[in-house]
């Protein structure tokens, strides 16, 4: 996984909790897991590549261990709450709103990962997964034509995208990959503050100039 996809990765976890939350709950990883999953599925059937996972059937249905990490990463940095239902914090959102033009460039993007989570907001973790069972899906591997609860456990279900092969890719520039690397990498602090405050002003760090809170 590239720098770059590992920060859209970062940045979209939190829009898709947001909007989530705005709608429905997330109340487990469970759910999560799955929205990113249809979102990521949806995207890539056309070609276009937002989120950058990839997902295995593993016990509860498709499963993507660095979605995983990146939670408890972003947890770490302060942006995600710990515990249950999964929140943004303050700096998160405060993130996500210093962001809005990464969105409004992205719009077509955006607009696929939206409609997954209206769709399943509302919807019971157990019923998420229960559909997603059922949903029949073509192996990246093998071509082979089954039903996610036939997969064997351990099998890959759905792989990122190559940028190659993407008509659209989620676009991020130079500097808003440097000034989120900071965000979703040092504590909160002065340091991230200044982050956002730049970040709107049109400037950027190197995150190694910035000093650790």
């Amino acid at each position: 996984m590239s720098f770059r996809d590992r920060i859209g990765n970062n940045l979209l976890l939190l829009y898709t909790i947001k909007k989530t939350n705005e709608i429905g709950l997330i109340d487990d990883t469970l759910k999560l897991q799955k929205i990113v999953f249809h979102s990521q599925r949806r995207l890539s059937a056309k070609k276009l590549k937002a989120f950058s996972y990839n997902f295995f059937r593993w016990e509860k249905g498709p499963f993507s261990a660095d979605l995983n990490n990146d939670l408890t990463s972003l947890i770490h940095a302060g942006l995600i709450k710990p515990g249950w239902p999964i929140e943004l914090t303050d700096e998160g959102y405060k993130l996500l709103e210093s962001c809005i033009e990464i969105f409004d460039l992205n719009k077509r993007l955006i607009k696929n990962i939206d409609e997954v989570v209206e769709e399943k907001a509302k919807q019971d973790p157990n019923l998420i997964k229960e559909e997603t069972y059922d949903l029949t899906v073509t192996l990246p591997r093998t071509h082979k034509r089954m039903t996610i609860r036939e997969i064997p456990k351990g099998t890959p279900i759905l792989f990122r995208i190559s940028d190659a092969k993407a008509e659209r890719i989620f676009d991020l520039n130079e500097q808003w990959l440097s000034t989120l690397e900071v965000a979703f990498h040092q504590e909160i602090g002065e340091s991230l503050v200044k982050s956002y405050e730049d970040a709107s002003e049109g400037k950027a760090h190197d995150f190694r100039t910035i000093p650790a809170s």
